[in-house]
């Protein structure tokens, strides 16, 4: 399991010459929270490798995250403030 408690603050100098993307800075600062749960699949990739012989596998571990933002640069509606986010650990 893991709890993360987020916070960013930041100004961009010469905003005008960025042209392509639409950028707004932190000026009042970011703040968000989460919760995460990571290796879930490490007890069937264990399992998988004995299967195989103790080959080693592609993925190696697979976390999934939920993040909440809040402060100056929240959303109105609150079910847009609400992230979600998928990591995957693989083996080169």
């Amino acid at each position: 399991m893991m709890v993360a408690a987020n916070m960013g603050a930041g100004q961009m100098s010469y905003i005008e010459r960025h042209l392509v993307y639409p950028f707004r800075t932190m000026d009042k600062g970011l703040y968000e929270v989460g919760l995460g749960v990571e290796n879930l699949l490490s007890p069937a990739m264990i399992l998988l490798q004995k299967i195989k012989g103790g080959s080693q596998n592609f993925i190696q571990s697979i976390g999934v995250y939920a993040f909440y933002r809040m402060g100056p640069y929240a959303f109105e509606k609150q079910g847009n403030n609400f992230f979600f986010k998928i990591s995957a650990g693989i083996n080169l």
